[in-house]
């Protein structure tokens, strides 16, 4: 599992101060959000409470500072109070206020990572204490620590008995929050948890994974019946409203079910086999349930299809290639068609006769660097590539591939012909790029902002030449 990064909030009225911890703490890892209001500093605290918390006791009145230790928060947040001088009496009571440890100013950043390293195992120690905790604060449901354990003993003790394992994962739950706010999501959860709780039927013991996540257990209850106990638990959810000015929050979960007749023996068995089986409903589009092993027919057949290599089987030449926006006569000027290529920022155009017949290529590597030598007469026929490559637009993807692959000369392009005519052009380099990764940074640019109209042509890398 990826971790994430120390989140700091550093609180501070002199901006260079701020300035200079930022630097610092980001050079080493951590992500950090500096302030100069209070307000702003308690809103984010209140919304995403952060891993540490550095406040200027300098800058900031004492009841300032209470306001911020006083925070309601879910996790343990490591807080320090920096200060240049302080009594005993503002240290007590700054202790008092919440406060965990104190830095002298001006701050000596080989002692902040030392005593950051300590705060991060106090609050890896918090973590593994509310992970212990056997009932989860917020919806009154058992934890997972404890349901895990309640779950092995059912299984210790089942005999010939099926146990079943149902996971919940609330649809979308970081949208709400992101939406509506925290609140709003810490209401949804409990609104849940009160759904489940009047549920009658097989279950024996609820718990809340966390995150929008909860589990139910259920004793004596076959394959069916653990279904059915999912379906109702969905439509259950799926009629939840939470009222809201101007608006109404609803919400939908996806559901896995699991049991001992699919072959688990153990709770973390069970439980990974259900969250498969989560995952699995998410894939069919959320708010519904799937069953542990529902689908591993189709999983068999996408596997036979890749291992096959029948993943393109369906894919043609028209499916793949870049449409011909222009075309060059054979009898057209060269310089003409040298405007063309430069306005179109096109490395190829097809040349075609009077009829749209495919002739060659005209690439833009022909042409000489200073065109104001060529004649006007000179023809694009006389300067055109002859020795064009062309595949019929139902040509396969494989025979595409074995085409380039093969190619003693290299050829960089062919061109996809219906009747003759062109249709589009199918590039080495578009079809390598098909199996790269698309990320968000594919077509960024790579020369900075600008005004002109320029920025806003997106070279399409890896479909030309």
């Amino acid at each position: 599992m990826k971790s994430r990064p120390f989140r700091l909030l550093v609180v501070a009225e002199d901006r260079k101060t701020l300035r200079r911890l930022t630097r610092f703490l980001t050079a080493f890892g951590f992500d950090v959000d500096p302030v100069t209001e209070v307000w702003q500093a308690c809103s984010l605290c209140k919304a995403s409470p952060p891993d540490f918390l550095i406040v200027d006791g300098d800058s900031l009145s004492a009841d300032q500072c209470r306001r911020l230790f006083a925070k309601s928060r879910k996790g343990y947040t490591y807080t320090f109070l920096m200060m240049r001088e302080a009594e005993v009496n503002t240290l007590t009571d700054a202790l008092l206020a919440g406060v965990d440890d104190f830095l002298a100013k001006p701050v000596v950043f080989g002692e902040l990572l030392a005593r950051l390293r300590a705060g991060a195992r106090v609050i890896e120690y918090e973590r593994r204490v509310r992970e212990q905790a056997a009932v989860d604060h917020l919806t009154g449901l058992l934890s997972y620590s404890a349901f895990r354990d309640r779950l092995d003993s059912e299984l210790a003790a089942a005999g010939n008995r099926e146990i079943s394992c149902v996971l919940l994962d609330l649809d979308f739950l970081g949208n709400i929050n992101l939406t509506h706010g925290q609140g709003v999501g810490d209401e949804i959860l409990r609104a849940v948890a009160n759904q489940l709780k009047n549920l009658t039927g097989e279950c024996k013991y609820l718990a809340s994974f966390g995150a929008g996540r909860f589990a139910a257990l259920l004793s004596d209850a076959s394959d069916a019946q653990a279904l059915a106990w999912a379906e109702t638990a969905r439509q259950a959810i799926a009629h939840l409203e939470l009222p809201l000015k101007p608006e109404t929050v609803c919400v939908t979960a996806s559901l896995g079910v699991a049991g001992t007749m699919h072959g688990a023996t153990s709770a973390d068995e069970l439980i990974k086999r259900a969250e498969t089986a989560v995952r699995m409903a998410k894939s069919s589009g959320r708010n519904c349930v799937a069953r542990c092993g529902q689908f591993d027919g189709e999983t068999r057949e996408w596997e036979d299809l890749a291992r096959q290599g029948r993943l393109f089987e369906n894919t043609v030449a028209r499916d793949v290639m870049v449409p011909c926006p222009q075309f060059v006569l054979a009898d057209q000027d060269v310089s003409d068609a040298a405007e063309l290529l430069e306005r179109t920022r096109l490395t190829e155009l097809p040349v075609v006769d009077r009829h749209g017949r495919l002739l060659g290529l005209l690439s833009s590597d022909q042409l000489p660097a200073d065109l104001a030598r060529i004649a006007k007469r000179t023809k694009v026929s006389e300067l055109m590539v002859h020795d064009v490559s062309t595949v019929a637009e139902t040509e396969s993807f494989a025979n595409l591939m074995e085409l380039f692959m093969s190619d003693t000369q290299s050829r960089n392009v062919v061109v996809v012909v219906r009747q003759d005519r062109p249709l589009g052009m199918v590039y080495r380099s578009g079809m390598a790029a098909l199996s790269e990764p698309l990320n968000v940074d594919s077509f960024a640019p790579d020369e900075p902002y600008a005004l002109t109209s320029e920025y806003l042509v997106i070279a399409d890398s890896g479909w030309s030449n």
